[in-house]
């Protein structure tokens, strides 16, 4: 009896970290998919050639001082945007109380600025860089989706205004994506956690595609794809109780943090990003 109880004792226990660290249970039933086009039709896409003009209007919310655009004479990328994240820096809302200098990006782009509809169910890829000797502290954020009010900061949906998905990067480069949810309590809830490692100095590609809900069921999925590869997936989501929230656009987000100074980068480092996508599955 006594090695039952213990049996079921560790079984409990494992649930219950599943549960706290965000990890979702639940995996999607369909065969999962191969990121190649011949299963998905892009209908964005950017190498940076203009900038930032073919984003269409991009809205700022803080560190537009932090970006610039380099071009390469060889390698994958001949243009990249890069995001600099100065010594000290960490959360956006510290930063604007004179705490922390400000470090990283944060601005939307809308699906329909760039000649797309708001959608149901979309894939973001794009290819990420860290600086050779970036050191990756206790983690922090990178671009993703968002639909509604894009909420972070530790403003949790309703599920009538908004939701997030952005991708992050934790301790030792580990990846996850975090997203903001109306289930989301206290923060957003990560998926994935250590699926994956970023390496400093090497280039990335990252995936996630994002299938709404039906509104009223709780049946909305997430999927990461690295290097075209998937890596994790996760069904039985919510993210909307209304047929009028949907995925309206990329959500470029990227600083260290965390709230406190915990979290800062260590020194003056940046990340350069390439290569952005948006595709649809090809049914």
């Amino acid at each position: 009896m006594t090695k039952w109880i213990l049996f079921f004792r560790r079984v409990l226990a494992f649930a219950l970290f599943l549960m706290s660290s965000g990890v979702a249970i639940a995996q999607c039933s369909d065969a999962p998919l191969q990121l190649n086009e011949r299963k998905v039709q892009i209908f964005w896409h950017d190498d940076f050639a203009r900038d930032l003009v073919d984003w269409g209007e991009v809205r700022f919310q803080f560190g537009r001082e932090n970006i610039s655009f380099v071009n390469y004479q060889d390698g994958p990328y001949s243009k990249t945007l890069r995001v600099a994240y100065p010594k000290g820096s960490y959360d956006p809302g510290s930063s604007a109380k004179g705490v922390a200098p400000m470090g990283g990006a944060q601005f939307t782009a809308h699906l329909s600025h760039m000649n797309l509809p708001s959608v149901e169910s979309v894939i973001l890829s794009y290819s990420v860089r860290f600086k050779n000797d970036f050191d990756f502290a206790r983690g922090g954020k990178l671009p993703g989706l968002y639909g509604g009010i894009p909420r972070s900061g530790g403003m949790i949906p309703t599920g009538r205004d908004g939701f997030s998905t952005r991708i992050v990067w934790q301790a030792g480069g580990a990846g996850a994506l975090y997203a903001y949810l109306p289930t989301s309590v206290a923060w957003g809830t990560l998926f994935g956690r250590g699926s994956w490692f970023f390496r400093a100095g090497k280039w990335v590609e990252v995936s996630q595609e994002i299938r709404l809900n039906t509104p009223g069921l709780d049946d909305g999925s997430v999927a990461i794809w690295i290097d075209r590869q998937l890596v994790h997936e996760a069904c039985g989501l919510r993210f909307r109780d209304v047929d009028e929230l949907r995925i309206d656009g990329i959500f470029f987000s990227t600083f260290f943090g965390g709230n406190d100074a915990s979290w800062a980068s260590s020194d003056d480092t940046y990340a350069d990003f390439a290569d952005f996508r948006v595709a649809v599955r090809k049914f």
